[in-house]
């Protein structure tokens, strides 16, 4: 065996007062005080700084959403858009920013349309499910075969039947279905996540038998999507 010195066991060390050995550190030694170092360092580093941001859930999203900006000025500003990197569907809605005011009617124009829609035919299904409703409605102002804007698809004569005479019903802002309608209609315009329904144009209840001619794009709660 060798000592920590690097003398044989059998070797004598001189005896040397307390108060004058020399004074020598180990190479095992020496590597353990640079690993403590680093330890130490890194855990300055996790626990020393800011704090960490709480985890968001839909269950703790505020309610209801801004109501005072419009979904184009957000989504230029930066506050929402596809570049944000989000963990889910569920995140990028919670993301979303929390109201100012509640009155429906000072929600920017196509942003009620779309969440109205929303709120109407499919509050309650799942957040993939909300998202691919507004995904259609997108579609179809690209479409070529509807109107070329929000508002115009879903107040076109004939197409949801909660719209009356061209005119939206209002909502409680307060409601919290209404509140996702809001967080998915923003989530949707500002494309920042991927619907699980893309290109379609058409959608109906599971129910309601579909026609041969359409192309089926997915089954989603109590929807099926197609285009």
């Amino acid at each position: 065996m060798a000592t920590q010195s690097g003398a044989c066991a059998g070797d004598r060390m001189p005896i040397v007062p307390f108060g004058h050995r020399p004074f020598r550190i180990g190479m095992v030694s020496l590597r353990r005080i640079v690993a403590l170092m680093a330890a130490l360092f890194v855990f300055t580093g996790l626990f020393g700084g800011a704090a960490a941001a709480e985890p968001v859930t839909i269950g703790t999203m505020p309610s209801p959403l801004l109501a005072t900006v419009s979904s184009d000025t957000m989504v230029a500003s930066g506050i929402i858009g596809g570049a944000l990197p989000f963990a889910s569907l569920a995140a990028a809605i919670a993301a979303q920013p929390a109201a100012l005011a509640v009155e429906v009617d000072e929600v920017d124009e196509t942003l009620r349309c779309m969440a109205t829609t929303i709120y109407y035919e499919a509050k309650g299904e799942p957040l993939d499910g909300q998202l691919a409703v507004a995904e259609v409605i997108l579609n179809r102002t690209r479409s070529g075969r509807y109107p070329p804007d929000v508002c115009g698809v879903v107040k076109q004569a004939g197409q949801f039947s909660f719209v009356h005479g061209g005119v939206l019903p209002m909502i409680d802002a307060g409601r919290s279905s209404y509140v996702t309608a809001l967080a998915v209609a923003r989530v949707a315009m500002a494309k920042a996540w991927e619907s699980s329904a893309p290109r379609a144009l058409f959608f109906h209840a599971r129910r309601v038998g579909a026609s041969a001619r359409m192309t089926r794009i997915a089954a989603i709660g109590n929807h099926i999507f197609y285009r």
